[in-house]
């Protein structure tokens, strides 16, 4: 039989203001899945961190000890994780539609409901008001975590919803689908700001920058762009790529973008079960960019199999989660 073991590896990440690259150096490789891990983030005091996986798991880990806190188990593959800002609760979604919502500490299960259609992400606005969610129906909902009751359900996009950010504000959310689109919303109303179109290709990362003042968006066309949010207008497009963006975040500190590719293609290996695996076979990078210029200040090998990166709120830790036969480990000089 063989074993594919999920692999959640970590880098301190140095900051100083003037720089020629970000320093990495990694310090731990962490496992616990047996299946691809979906998404990994952190609690907003960066001392937890939670992983979800294909597995039907979702695990929650002590950053300082890097053990293991609890394994909260659901009945389907789980697609994505979201912690509320005071890291109490977190909330999970699966292959299902079913959402459960769970008390952190005792890892017990304290509501579960459904959404309309298979979840592709979540976001917890900075208020904790709202539990954002992103499905295949072309619909967000935003549910209102304190009444247990959808408020306003966002329609715009004209295919699947891929990715979700809130500005660090709360006012805003912005999406990114399969339809191509990048469209901002005003969590107030509902409604569309905006819609901007660039992309070719599905999207599969969004963030806002720390100070709310841009969006940057990835998509498997290869190219990363970043947005004014005022405006939408395009301010650069990032084509340092050779395969699809997969995941992106923004440092805090606003300095620069970290992005990853790995356009992710099916092999079928033995007994003709499928496999991930590169598109093209090579080599995929982690880029490290500045959002205005597009300069790149470091370049790192990365896994074509990663799915999705994090990083902790004091920007001092970043997380790459993926499927591997081999860990991948970076290491500046």
């Amino acid at each position: 039989m063989i074993h594919l073991y999920m692999i959640v590896v970590f880098f301190v990440v140095s900051t100083s203001t003037a720089f020629a690259g970000p320093v990495f150096e990694k310090i731990k490789t962490v496992k616990g899945h047996s299946e691809d891990i979906r998404q990994v983030i952190f609690s907003s005091d960066g001392r937890k961190m939670a992983t979800c996986s294909d597995d039907k798991n979702v695990i929650i880990w002590d950053t300082t000890t890097w053990k293991q806190l609890k394994t909260l188990e659901q009945k389907e593959e789980v697609r994505a994780i979201a912690f509320t800002p005071d890291g109490k609760k977190l909330f999970s979604g699966d292959k299902d539609k079913v959402i459960f919502e769970w008390d952190v500490t005792s890892g017990e299960r304290v509501n579960k409901f459904k959404a309309y259609n298979t979840i592709s992400d979540m976001k917890v606005s900075p208020d904790g008001k709202y539990l954002a969610i992103a499905t295949d129906d072309k619909v967000i909902a935003l549910w209102d975590i304190a009444d247990k009751s959808v408020a306003k359900k966002l329609k715009g996009h004209t295919s699947d919803v891929r990715r979700l950010a809130f500005s660090p504000d709360g006012s805003k959310l912005v999406s990114g689908g399969k339809d191509n689109w990048v469209i901002l919303w005003s969590v107030a109303s509902g409604e569309k700001i905006r819609i901007m179109k660039g992309h070719s290709q599905e999207i599969d990362a969004i963030a806002f920058s720390p100070d709310g003042k841009y969006i940057a968006s990835g998509a498997n066309d290869n190219l990363a762009t970043v947005w004014e949010t005022e405006t939408g207008e395009s301010l650069n497009i990032f084509s340092e790529h050779g395969d699809g963006v997969r995941s992106l975040v923004w440092h805090p500190s606003g300095a620069f973008i970290v992005s990853v590719e790995g356009k992710i293609g099916v092999a079928f290996g033995y007994w003709g079960v499928p496999v991930r695996t590169s598109a093209d076979a090579k080599s995929c990078k982690m880029l490290i960019w500045e959002p205005k210029s597009g300069k790149v200040l470091t370049t790192l090998p990365g896994d074509c199999n990663v799915n999705h990166i994090s990083i902790t709120p004091d920007g001092k830790l970043l997380a790459t989660a993926s499927t591997a036969v081999t860990i991948l480990e970076y290491r500046n000089k």
